[in-house]
């Protein structure tokens, strides 16, 4: 994704706000249905705020948009960490990193989990 520094008098134009600002905000949206009809080709990197506290990143076309965050945050004075149940996009856990899921976890049709192996994922 490009990125760009305007210089003092420098004239903003359409293009730029295409190239430049759209991709380097957090879009908001009704939900991904909302999103999908709104946004033509998405770019890696785009964001985008889909509902009950879930932000996505595009990741590329092999990868889609991929969640970064959701389920609503820390709680309960960070001593609870709430993840949904069910996984609907590719994710990798790539080699030294490990990951912990309160189950039960269900993954959709079509998307995969990969663990590393120098990685560990357990549902607990």
């Amino acid at each position: 994704m490009p990125y760009k520094v305007w210089a003092v008098n420098e004239i903003l134009t359409a293009a730029d706000m295409n190239t430049y600002i759209g991709n380097q905000t957090i879009l908001t949206f009704a939900g991904t249905a909302a999103r999908a009809s709104a946004v033509g080709t998405a770019v890696e990197g785009m964001l985008s705020y889909v509902g009950s506290g879930v932000v996505e990143v595009y990741a590329g076309t092999a990868d889609g948009w991929t969640t970064i965050s959701g389920g609503g945050g820390n709680v309960a004075d960070d001593s609870i960490q709430p993840n949904f149940n069910t996984i609907t996009n590719n994710y990798e856990f790539l080699d030294g990193y490990n990951g912990v899921s309160a189950g039960p976890i269900t993954i959709s049709a079509g998307a995969t989990v990969t663990v590393g192996t120098a990685s560990a994922w357990s549902v607990v």
